[in-house]
C-alpha cells in the first residue's frame, strides 16, 4: 500500500474477509430461491394495514404503487422484516404499536482509482472522531465510508448530503494523502439507514448491531418483527425467525437446511462458467467476466437468449460489458418491472462511474424491439431511472457518450 500516509504509522495489521460487491444481487438470488420454494414474490407492494381480529392477526392490506390496486393477503403469521422500515409497517396495525427502531444514517462516496490505491482494502479511524471507515477497491472503482448518525427520517428520502461527502473526503485525503481527492473526484454518493434498536442516548458506535425477533404476543397474536441485523448474519436470522414461527404455530417440519444451501447463482466453479461463456458467439470476454461475476451458474441461461438473436449478445455498457440480453432477462426472470430496476438492480451497469447514462441509452431500443415497449413507455422508463440517477449523482453527468 505505497500511498499510505507514513505519518506516525508503525505497522499494519493484515486481516482477511468476504465482500458483497452488489447487495442488490443478493436480493434478488434469496427472491429467486424464495420464489423456487414456493413463494410468491410482491414487488412495488407496500403494506398498508396489519389486519386483526381482536389480538390475532389475519393478514395485510398490500397497495401496488404502480398500479395503486389494493388487495387483502390472508395469514395466521406475519414477519415484519422491513429493516428500517418496521416501525412504519407497525403503524398500519389496527391497535397501537410502541416504537423499536433507532436507525443511523450511513454515506458512501465513490471515485475512481487513484495511484497507490492497492487491490487491498484500508481500514482507517477518523481523526475527528475515532470512527472506523474503509477504502475499498469495489467495481473497477473505489468505494469510501461509511459515516454512522442517527437519522429518523424516512428510509426513502435519505442522501448523501455536503457535510458528510466533506468528511469522508478529509478522512480518506489524511489516509492516502497524494490521492488528490476533492469535491471533482466524488462520481456518485449513496446513503441509507441501519435498521438498528432504539436505545436511546447511546452513542451511534455503542447501539448493538445484534439483532432481535420480536412477537407482539399481546396485541397482535401471530406478528413478528425483526429488529437490527446485518447482511453477514442474515441466513442465521432468517432461520431464527423461521424457527420461531413453526414452533409457535405448531408445525412439524424438517430442520432448517438453509446452512447448507447455495444461492441460485451460488455453487459453481467461476472457471467452467467462463469456459462455457467462451463459445458464445460475439460474447466479448469482458461481457463473459461481467455475466459469471454477476448471475454465477446462472450466467449461461443469460447466455442462451442470444441464440439466433445475435444482437442481444451486444454490450450495452462500456464500463461493466453488460450485455443487452440481460434487459430482457431481467424482465423476463428477476421480477424487474422498469429500467430503473434493470440497470441499477439487476444487471449492475448502473453503479458504473457514468450511473449507467451509456447503458441506458443502449438499452432502451432493446427493450422496444425484445419487450415490446411503445414509444411513450420508453419515454417514462428514461424520465424515471434518470430520477433515479439523479439521486445519487453528486454532479452533473457527462453527456452520454462523453468522456467520464
Amino acid at each position: 500500500m505505497p500511498a499510505l500516509n507514513p505519518e506516525e504509522l508503525d505497522g499494519g495489521i493484515l486481516y482477511h474477509d468476504a465482500q458483497v460487491t452488489f447487495v442488490e444481487r443478493l436480493v434478488v438470488e434469496n427472491a429467486l430461491a424464495s420464489r423456487a420454494a414456493g413463494a410468491d414474490i410482491r414487488t412495488y407492494a407496500r403494506v398498508e394495514r396489519i389486519v386483526l381480529d381482536g389480538n390475532q392477526v389475519r393478514g395485510v392490506v398490500v397497495r401496488n404503487v404502480r398500479s395503486g390496486t389494493t388487495e387483502t393477503l390472508h395469514a395466521s403469521a406475519i414477519v415484519n422484516a422491513a429493516g428500517p422500515w418496521v416501525d412504519r409497517v407497525l403503524a398500519g396495525a389496527d391497535c397501537p404499536m410502541p416504537r423499536f427502531m433507532g436507525p443511523t444514517k450511513g454515506t458512501h462516496i465513490v471515485v475512481h482509482r487513484f495511484p497507490g490505491m492497492s487491490d487491498v482494502a484500508c481500514y482507517a479511524e477518523a481523526r475527528s472522531d475515532g470512527r472506523p471507515f474503509f477504502i475499498l477497491p469495489w467495481n473497477g472503482l473505489v468505494l469510501i465510508g461509511t459515516t454512522d448518525t442517527r437519522c429518523d427520517a424516512d428510509p426513502a428520502s435519505v442522501h448523501a448530503e455536503e457535510g458528510e461527502i466533506a468528511w469522508l473526503l478529509a478522512e480518506a485525503g489524511h489516509v492516502f494523502p497524494h490521492a488528490g481527492l476533492g469535491r471533482e473526484s466524488v462520481l456518485y454518493a449513496y446513503s441509507g439507514l441501519r435498521p438498528l434498536p432504539r436505545q436511546g442516548l447511546r452513542k451511534t458506535a455503542a447501539i448493538t448491531r445484534r439483532h432481535q425477533i420480536r412477537h407482539h404476543g399481546r396485541t397482535a397474536r401471530g406478528l413478528y418483527s425483526v429488529i437490527g441485523g446485518k447482511i453477514t448474519t442474515y441466513r442465521h436470522l432468517a432461520e431464527e425467525a423461521v424457527d420461531q414461527v413453526v414452533q409457535r404455530l405448531g408445525i412439524k417440519a424438517p430442520p432448517c437446511t438453509t446452512a447448507g444451501l447455495a444461492l441460485p447463482g451460488g455453487g459453481g466453479d467461476r472457471a467452467a462458467i467462463l469456459a462455457g461463456l467462451a463459445g458464445v458467439p460475439g460474447l466479448g470476454k469482458p461481457s463473459a467476466v461481467h455475466l459469471a461475476d454477476v448471475y454465477g451458474v446462472r450466467a449461461p441461461a443469460v447466455a442462451a437468449l442470444t441464440s439466433g438473436q445475435p444482437d442481444l449478445a451486444e454490450a450495452i455498457c462500456p464500463f461493466s460489458g453488460a450485455i443487452a440480453a440481460e434487459v430482457v432477462f431481467a424482465v423476463r426472470h428477476e421480477f424487474a418491472t422498469g429500467m430503473a430496476d434493470i440497470l441499477l438492480r439487476r444487471c449492475m451497469a448502473g453503479l458504473g462511474p457514468d450511473l449507467g447514462r451509456a447503458a441506458l441509452d443502449r438499452a432502451l431500443p432493446v427493450a422496444a424491439r425484445h419487450l415490446g415497449w411503445d414509444a411513450m413507455r420508453l419515454r417514462t422508463e428514461r424520465q424515471d431511472c434518470e430520477a433515479e440517477i439523479r439521486v445519487l449523482a453528486s454532479r452533473p453527468l457527462p453527456a452520454p457518450g462523453s468522456a467520464a
